[in-house]
């Protein structure tokens, strides 16, 4: 009886702390982490959120005369290939909020937190929202 409860505690406890991802579905904002990688809700592609690669957003707490730009890696994943891109916080120069891989056209809307200057953001607390149309 012990045993039976042990595993049922187990079950309990191990399925509070997993995250609930949906999956993609073109034209409708989504949110996703780093690390994650969610599916098209008709499985025809997948995206990975790698990593922030950079992040020099002006802090919260500064006044800046740029506001700086935080660059985020993903990886798209269609018909067994992958195709790793990258956004940009801002429009400038050779930085973009969006680009079209593989018929997909990636549109970033935020990237959260911002930073605020007290305290670094770590890889897993980054969400950025996202656009996808074909």
């Amino acid at each position: 009886m012990k045993e039976l409860m042990l595993a049922v505690l187990l079950l309990a406890f191990s399925s509070c702390t997993k995250e609930k991802l949906d999956p993609i579905q073109l034209n409708q904002p989504f949110t996703m982490s780093t690390g994650n990688k969610l599916c098209a809700d008709d499985k025809s592609f997948c995206l990975v959120m790698d990593r922030i690669a950079a992040d020099s957003r002006c802090p919260s707490t500064a006044m800046c005369i740029w506001q700086g730009v935080a660059e985020i890696n993903f990886t798209l994943i269609k018909d067994g290939t992958a195709y790793p891109f990258s956004l940009y916080t801002t429009e400038w120069q050779q930085y973009y909020t969006d680009t079209t891989v593989a018929g997909y056209n990636f549109k970033l809307q935020t990237l959260t937190p911002y930073p605020d200057g007290l305290k670094p953001i770590a890889q897993k607390d980054y969400k950025a929202e996202l656009i996808i149309r074909k």
